[in-house]
């Protein structure tokens, strides 16, 4: 088994200060984390404000909150990689067509 890995049911699990550690400290994760809030709160408004966004498409927002869309989840991670955004905080969501307004 690696060092610093844990065995849990027949599968190594790293230990959570590895991966705090990995992502450059407590700092560096609590900003990425704090960015991904930021993107998915932003691509859930443009989602509500462009009617042209309708089910069965793939979704996504890099750091530069440009809106990626296509009909495959590789045509958008693609395209997300293109821009050089890959190794940074990206928000990916899928739009069902079955998805509905609840009016409450």
């Amino acid at each position: 088994m690696t060092e610093g890995m844990e065995e849990t049911s027949g599968q190594p699990r790293a230990s959570v200060a590895q991966v705090v550690e990995e992502f450059g400290g407590v700092a560096a994760l609590t900003a990425r984390l704090d960015e991904h809030e930021r993107l998915t709160a932003r691509l859930r408004s443009e989602i509500a404000s462009l009617p042209e966004l309708t089910g069965d498409r793939w979704v996504a927002m890099g750091r530069d909150e440009a809106l990626e869309m296509g009909d495959s989840l590789d045509e958008v991670l693609a395209r997300i990689e293109a821009k050089g955004l890959a190794d940074s905080v990206v928000v990916v969501e899928y739009l069902s067509p079955y998805q509905s307004a609840i009016i409450l």
